[in-house]
């Protein structure tokens, strides 16, 4: 085993992103000491079963690697978990409210940034070879033990090995991190660093991962946002057109005055908005089990405010808002869903979207507009009256 010269005893967040968020991966200690797992393999398997989430089981028998993608039914179980295999659910904290203490321990990393949580069940020897993720993950260990072997940064255009088609590796590696995991201990590591972790024991790991959009899938949801909301009009205009002789060419004036076309939307208001829009999607739309079948008026919900009540989110609910906002209205987005509050009430709704619970009441003295939205958002699914 390689020396822990990346243990961290006592977490500290402040120090954490200046030593090693996105710079090197690192071991915390018994971040959650006294371990309890919020799920077993029961509740993994019967996770897999259902239609709209994401499952699969990776298994290697005698050096041949199989991946099978879920839904399963209960008879896949025996046909595909053979010789060294785990089961991985993705988006677990959508559907179990039991996990999320996990994901709140890392909430100093911005919630747009949060991607989901990924839960594996493995036998000992699971595992799905060495590999590296191009998003930054916290592995945190559950039950029994694992051990975990890192390795120094790659490039993107590093060499990946397919031993399967839905399976991508990297080439073995000289660990800079060897280390056998405790229930409670939880493993860093940021983008491009190959890593491997292979079980000692029956266990269970919980993979809080962090998505980075490149640049491709920014312009792919900013052109989606253009087109859902049709706010571009302007035209490329040329009134001072000059003679030429080269009717295939695209001078490189005409090509300056394209770019700035773009230029300028880019540094309109709008353009954040788009941006945050974007980032408030998720793959999830959980929020409609939510919606309620017989829906508050605006009255009823004038009367509860008076007598006071408390607002949580649902699971699945990715709340964001622009943090410069100077208009009259304070705009916010919910899982790809816009909303317009007046700007007399931001602090309330700045505070309720950053909170995981808020006592509402007449305190606060809110705008009637402001009334409208609490009641769509609890009428539509993304908050929850709590008893």
């Amino acid at each position: 085993m390689t020396s822990h010269i990346n243990d961290i005893i006592d977490f500290d967040p402040e120090v954490f992103l200046k030593q090693y968020w996105q710079k090197k991966p690192c071991i915390i200690r018994k971040l959650f000491p006294d371990f309890s797992d919020p799920v077993d393999a029961d509740i993994l398997a019967g996770l897999s079963l259902e239609e709209e989430i994401d499952a699969r089981i990776v298994s290697c028998e005698n050096g041949n690697w199989d991946v099978q993608q879920g839904p399963f039914n209960t008879e896949d179980f025996d046909e595909h978990c053979v010789g060294n295999w785990t089961l991985m659910v993705q988006g677990v904290d959508n559907y179990l409210p039991e996990t999320q203490f996990l994901t709140e321990q890392f909430s100093f990393i911005p919630h747009w940034r949060f991607d989901d949580l990924l839960v594996t069940y493995s036998v000992a020897g699971g595992g799905v070879g060495a590999h590296y993720d191009e998003y930054d993950v916290f592995i945190v260990q559950g039950m029994g033990q694992r051990r975990w072997q890192v390795g120094h940064k790659l490039s993107s255009h590093s060499e990946k090995l397919y031993p399967h088609s839905d399976l991508q590796q990297v080439k073995p590696f000289e660990p800079i991190i060897d280390i056998v995991m405790l229930p409670g201990d939880v493993l860093y590591i940021p983008p491009f660093y190959p890593h491997q972790g292979k079980s000692i024991t029956e266990c269970l790991n919980y993979s809080i991962g962090f998505r980075a959009p490149n640049q491709s899938e920014l312009f792919q949801g900013i052109a989606d946002g253009i087109l859902d909301n049709d706010i571009l009009t302007k035209r490329f205009s040329d009134p001072n057109r000059e003679l030429t002789n080269k009717r295939s060419a695209v001078n490189e004036h005409d090509i300056f005055v394209l770019k700035q076309l773009m230029h300028q939307f880019i540094d309109l208001d709008e353009m954040d908005y788009l941006l945050t829009e974007m980032l408030s999607k998720t793959y999830h739309p959980i929020h409609d089990d939510y919606a309620l079948d017989s829906p508050y008026s605006r009255p009823e919900m004038l009367q509860l405010i008076n007598t006071g009540f408390t607002l949580t989110p649902n699971l699945g609910v990715r709340p964001l808002y622009s943090e410069h906002q100077i208009n009259e209205f304070f705009v916010f987005f919910i899982n790809g869903h816009r909303f317009e509050a007046d700007a007399v009430d931001r602090f309330f709704f700045e505070t309720l979207l950053n909170a995981t619970q808020l006592n509402v009441g007449h305190k606060d003295q809110l705008q009637f507009s402001s009334v409208d939205i609490i009641t769509k958002l609890v009428n539509e699914g993304f908050y929850s009256i709590l008893d």
